[in-house]
């Protein structure tokens, strides 16, 4: 149980009563295109000015593989020392990465910056969740990042924050110790309580009140602070991008992502969130700020705008749907139909959406899911299934256009049967990766996001040997550890060893070595297949020291 020191943290009274103002706030404000392109990524590709980059937290799908990412483009990404990022829940050093930042910036080679507020102004991810720094203390961090683009006007920034998720289940591995008592209870009264401001009906309220009776005052109020306090800050965020704009007409960020990470069709995020999509409206920013599901693939999303920004040209999408009846699905871990998380994550990363076929540069194929309840990887069903269920995609089999094959069939790992199809279009030589983009993990907005980011890289830049080292890697943890190897780990964990699938290091060398042998066969088959030389996985590990994410090394040459 909690300890007397924990009980002690700083409890705030009344912002029950704040959260219903939120809701009412919420409710009350309401061809020579060709020659441009070309010109732009010539002047890129001759630009031997870099990109600072601060990563949302030290995991590899956040920080390396953006890095792997990167490396398709012509400017070299920079990222911070790693000592100073965070180790779980352990935060970033602040002070170094502030020092840090301020130093690259004097440099003349910076021309553009990819930075999250969680990094910037909380010290990570996990600390935006659990820190106790005061709002007034958060606030000065921010004012200290806005003020660089007065600085440094010829600089791009691009910025990503979180708002805060409300996971549901009981468990404090990314949240505050509470989590691991109360997190059920948390989620149903935040669930119930914002149902209950939309649809008036007592009932939701009277059962988000039996939800939040077992969970000490003292808690509600330290989260319920918490909330505001980061909520306040994006709030202020959008306040100080209108008042930038009007007063010296240029965008203080050339973009802001505001993602929804594990989010549902209620809940106090969802009410924040359209909090902050009027004022938005309200700003006249809709051109400048996008607000929608995801969080931990922003980084591509943004390196793609970037991108796309410097060419002057949004890359055309057009739709393709395994089933396209099923669009208005709403996945797991998130609020809203999958169609319009598509339109969000490719409008963000610099895209935009055609119906014509024949007019576009981009054929983004989703593997949708057409259940009501989304499944997730590890309970796929593979019996009586073939590659034949996707032959609505061999019309758009072409070397002229970039293929992106977003697998969102099921949440937390790949489609098995829809990556045999892939690998059955590179045995007959139909397709090549190195103008395809496939993603398959976690949420489908992670999903989505990456694919979108990753296609419009491909697009501008046709990095073969670049795009091969990031979409292999992405192939072997997607479908061989997420949907297959994570599992024959787990119950060995579990039947076996007796540790935690959420702490392995009572024996952490033997479990990375023997995940590591699993996949370097596996890679070495990807790599055979799709004529990949000279790459090498060296390492695999686990960012957490838990079973769900992985991390590899390559031998790849930066």
């Amino acid at each position: 149980m909690p300890t007397q020191q924990e009980q002690n943290t700083i409890t705030i009274k009344g912002i029950t009563f704040i959260f219903v103002i939120l809701f009412f706030l919420t409710i009350n404000i309401n061809i020579n295109n060709n020659k441009v392109l070309c010109k732009s990524l010539n002047q890129f590709e001759s630009s031997s000015q870099q990109i600072l980059f601060l990563p949302l937290d030290e995991r590899y799908i956040t920080f390396e593989s953006v890095l792997n990412m990167g490396t398709a483009i012509p400017q070299q990404i920079l990222p911070p020392n790693v000592e100073w990022l965070p180790k779980h829940k352990q935060p970033a050093n602040i002070d170094e990465i502030h020092n840090w930042v301020d130093s690259q910036l004097a440099q003349s080679s910076i021309n553009a910056c990819i930075f999250s507020a969680e990094m910037y102004l909380y010290g990570g991810l996990i600390s935006s969740r659990e820190s106790n720094d005061t709002f007034l203390l958060i606030e000065k961090r921010l004012d200290k990042l806005s003020s660089l683009k007065l600085k440094y006007p010829q600089i791009k920034f691009y910025l990503s924050t979180v708002v805060m998720r409300i996971p549901s289940y009981n468990s404090d591995f990314e949240e505050p110790w509470y989590w691991a008592y109360y997190g059920v209870n948390l989620y149903n009264y935040s669930f119930y309580t914002h149902k209950y401001w939309v649809l008036g009906n007592p009932d939701d309220y009277k059962t988000a009140q039996t939800w939040v009776a077992p969970v000490p005052s003292y808690i509600v109020s330290d989260w319920e602070w918490r909330r505001l306090r980061n909520h306040n800050i994006s709030c202020n965020l959008l306040n100080y991008q209108q008042q930038h704009y009007n007063k010296y007409n240029t965008k203080l960020f050339e973009h802001i992502f505001i993602t929804l990470d594990d989010n549902a069709e209620y809940g106090f995020n969802i009410a924040e969130a359209n909090h902050l999509k009027n004022l938005t409206k309200q700003y006249k920013l809709d051109q400048q700020v996008s607000i929608y599901p995801g969080a931990d693939e922003v980084s591509y999303v943004m390196l793609a705008r970037l991108s796309s920004d410097i060419a002057k040209y949004q890359p055309v999408f057009y739709l393709v749907f395994r089933d396209p009846n099923a669009t208005e699905r709403i996945p797991n871990y998130e609020g809203q139909p999958v169609i319009d998380t598509i339109n969000q994550q490719i409008i963000a990363a610099g895209g935009k959406i055609t119906s014509d076929d024949t007019n576009t540069d981009i054929y983004f194929l989703v593997n949708n899911f057409s259940e009501e309840k989304q499944l997730e990887a590890p309970n796929q069903p593979t019996i009586g299934r073939s590659i034949n269920e996707f032959n609505c995609f061999d019309k758009y089999l072409t070397t002229s256009k970039v293929l992106a094959f977003a697998d969102v069939r099921f949440s937390n790992g790949a489609d098995l049967i829809f990556v045999d199809y892939i690998n059955s279009l590179r045995e007959s030589n139909q397709i090549d990766m190195s103008y395809f983009a496939y993603a398959g993990w976690n949420t489908d907005g992670n999903t989505l996001g990456t694919v979108a980011a990753n296609s419009i890289v491909i697009h501008f830049f046709k990095n073969v040997k670049a795009n091969k080292l990031f979409n292999s890697l992405r192939i072997l943890e997607d479908k061989n550890y997420q949907a297959l190897l994570r599992q024959e780990l787990q119950n060995y964990v579990n039947q076996v060893t007796g540790d935690s699938t959420n702490d392995l290091s009572n024996d952490l060398d033997f479990y990375s070595h023997y995940v590591w042998k699993r996949l370097n066969s596996d890679f070495n088959k990807i790599t055979d297949l799709y004529l990949i030389d000279n790459l090498n996985l060296t390492t695999a590990y686990f960012p957490w020291n838990r079973t769900f994410e992985i991390g590899f090394t390559t031998n790849f040459q930066f």
